[in-house]
Parts: structure tokens; C-alpha cells; sequence
């Protein structure tokens, strides 16, 4: 009995046993595609990983200096511009959407409105946006920061 309508057996064997390393040969390279595209994909996610930690560490420290230039009451200092717009630049590149909103924010009532508090109060918002956000990328749960006595 045939297995297909015009070969015998034999022939059907030869034909399956023919067809069987390059059926293993095409499933091996769709796997290998398959893995090689993962591998790539990591390595997107870890590159943008970096830039926002470099971003998250450039707004640490513009955060730290406002703390100290509002200590000083000088925000003429000259570092104050080329750090903002820095910080301005990776947060238009790396910034999620609600933390570039939250800095433009400060930036609307510092510049525009000249109200330094409630520019101090959006970036006292950014900073905590921006933590919890890396906090939840990372896995760990949100913190809420309490100001103590002496902090304005």
C-alpha cells in the first residue's frame, strides 16, 4: 500500500527521509533568528536603561544643586543655565511624558511667573515622580518623602 498516490512505500520513506534535514535545518535557523532577536531587543532595552540613569543622575544633581542655590537665595549662579538645559535636553530624550510635563512645569513658573515656591514645590513633584518611577521600573514599591522641620 502506498503512502502517497503514485509511490510505494519505499519511495515515501525516501522522500520523507530526504525532506527531514532540511526541515530540521529550517526549524534550526527560525530558532536562531528567533534568539538572535531577543538578544537584540536586550540590548535596546539595556542602552535605553543607561541613558535614563544618566538621565535620572543629571536631574539628582540639578536637584541637589537647586537645594543649594535655594539655601544661597543665587540663582544668578552661572552653573544654574548650562545644568538646566542639560537636564532639559535628556529629559526631552529619556523623560517619560508625565516627568518632561513636570519639568516644564518648574520652568513655567520659574522663568515665566518668576514664583520661585511654587517652582520649588514642581520640582519637589519632579523629584519624587522621577524616583518612584525608577523605584517601579526596577521592581521596588513607590516611597513618599517627608520634609522635616527645617526644610522649607
Amino acid at each position: 500500500m502506498a503512502l502517497i498516490g503514485c509511490c510505494s512505500a519505499n519511495q515515501s520513506l525516501t522522500v520523507i527521509g530526504t525532506l527531514a534535514p532540511w526541515v530540521t535545518i529550517v526549524i534550526t535557523i527560525a530558532i536562531w533568528y528567533k534568539n538572535q532577536e531577543k538578544g537584540r531587543e536586550q540590548e535596546k532595552f539595556k542602552k535605553l536603561l543607561d541613558y535614563r540613569l544618566n538621565m535620572l543622575t543629571e536631574a539628582k544633581e540639578f536637584f541637589d544643586f537647586m537645594v543649594d542655590l535655594s539655601k544661597n537665595d543665587n540663582l544668578a549662579n552661572p552653573e544654574f543655565a548650562p545644568r538646566l538645559f542639560k537636564l532639559r535636553r535628556s529629559m526631552e530624550q529619556f523623560g517619560n511624558d508625565d516627568e518632561y510635563k513636570l519639568f516644564e512645569e518648574f520652568g513655567h513658573f520659574l522663568f515665566t511667573l518668576k514664583d520661585v515656591n511654587k517652582a520649588n514645590k514642581k520640582l519637589d513633584e519632579l523629584r519624587l515622580l522621577i524616583t518612584n518611577n525608577i523605584r517601579k521600573e526596577l521592581g521596588l514599591p513607590a516611597r513618599s518623602f517627608v520634609k522635616f522641620a527645617n526644610e522649607t
